[in-house]
């Protein structure tokens, strides 16, 4: 049985590739480490809840109001008691950066459409009920308004 006989030269090639490509990888990691640890901060103060629906949904002059935000992704509050005739607004006070939310009745009735952070969507509940609804692209979010 003959074995094959590498020239050191061969060997020397082979594994210098080896290493600079493992010091191409070391140096990417390194720079993606330094980027995620950057002082930078966010460009926006969050605003809370109550500054945002002021900025957004101030009040309908003429109407009962309740209005409802979107906020790290969830509905705020999630669950409400109005009278029949009520408006109800959704406010996304979500930052710029994060994708949009819906408010999509559970029974496929209504639905606000996509709202982007500092949008806004209102209904009017004039029936007696219990209104289920949720997120289209966020299932997790859920809410219920009861009218009474």
């Amino acid at each position: 049985m003959t074995f094959a006989r590498h020239r050191p030269i061969d060997v020397l090639r082979r594994h210098r590739h080896r290493a600079a490509a493992a010091g191409a990888i070391l140096v990417a990691m390194a720079a993606t480490a330094l980027a995620c640890s950057s002082d930078k901060q966010p460009t926006q103060p969050t605003r809370t809840i109550e500054q945002c629906i002021a900025a957004i949904a101030p009040p309908i002059p003429g109407t009962t109001q309740q209005v409802i935000a979107m906020q790290n992704f969830a509905f705020a509050p999630d669950s409400i008691r109005v009278a029949a005739g009520t408006t109800v607004t959704w406010a996304n006070c979500e930052p710029p950066t994060i994708d949009s939310h819906t408010a999509t009745a559970r029974d496929a009735t209504w639905q606000s459409g996509f709202l982007a952070p500092g949008a806004k969507y209102s209904r009017v509940f004039a029936a007696p009920g219990r209104y289920e609804y949720f997120c289209e692209p966020h299932p997790f979010m859920h809410g219920v308004i009861i009218v009474e």
